[in-house]
C-alpha cells in the first residue's frame, strides 16, 4: 500500500501546484512540482506533465521540453498524461508536437488506431478528449481531414 500512497501524494502535489499556479502563488507551485518529481511511484509522467505545462505559463520552453522529453523516457500508459502534454503544447503553439502526443495517447489506449470507433469516442472519454486534441490541433495545421477527424466530426453532430 505504500506506493499507493505515495502515488496520491504525488498527485496530489501536482493538484497542488496546478491551484498554487492558478492564484499566482508561482514559488509555492513550483516548490509542489518538484515534490512530486521526487516521488519514485508517482504515476509515470503525471508529475512531468504538469510542471511542463507550468513551466510553458512561466515563459520556461526549455525546461517544458526538458520535462516532456523526461516524461516520454518514463514510458507513461495513463492516457491523460497525453492528452496534459498534448494541450500544453497546443496552448503554447507547439502544434505539430501536440499532435504527436494525442496520437501517442490514442495509440497506447488501442490495439491499433484503424480500430478506432465511433462507439470508442462515445465510451471512453480519454480517448475522446485525446481525439479531439488531434482534431483542433491538426485544424489549427490546415491539414485535410482523415478517418480519425471523420469520427470526431461524426461525434459531435
Amino acid at each position: 500500500m505504500p506506493g499507493h500512497q505515495c502515488a496520491q501524494r504525488a498527485e496530489n502535489l501536482c493538484e497542488a501546484g496546478e491551484y498554487y499556479a492558478m492564484v499566482g502563488e508561482y514559488e509555492l507551485a513550483e516548490r509542489a512540482f518538484r515534490e512530486a518529481l521526487d516521488i519514485d511511484e508517482a504515476e509515470p509522467g503525471r508529475p512531468q506533465a504538469g510542471y511542463a505545462a507550468f513551466l510553458f505559463d512561466r515563459g520556461r520552453a526549455d525546461e517544458a521540453f526538458a520535462q516532456i522529453t523526461a516524461a516520454r523516457r518514463l514510458r507513461p500508459e495513463d492516457l491523460d498524461v497525453f492528452n496534459a502534454i498534448g494541450e500544453a503544447l497546443e496552448a503554447h503553439g507547439h502544434l505539430q508536437q501536440a499532435a504527436r502526443w494525442f496520437v501517442a495517447g490514442l495509440a497506447q489506449g488501442l490495439e491499433q488506431l484503424a480500430d478506432l470507433s465511433l462507439d470508442d469516442l462515445r465510451t471512453d472519454p480519454e480517448l475522446g478528449m485525446l481525439a479531439n486534441g488531434r482534431f483542433r490541433v491538426r485544424q489549427a495545421l490546415d491539414l485535410p481531414l482523415d478517418h480519425i477527424d471523420e469520427l470526431v466530426l461524426a461525434y459531435r453532430r
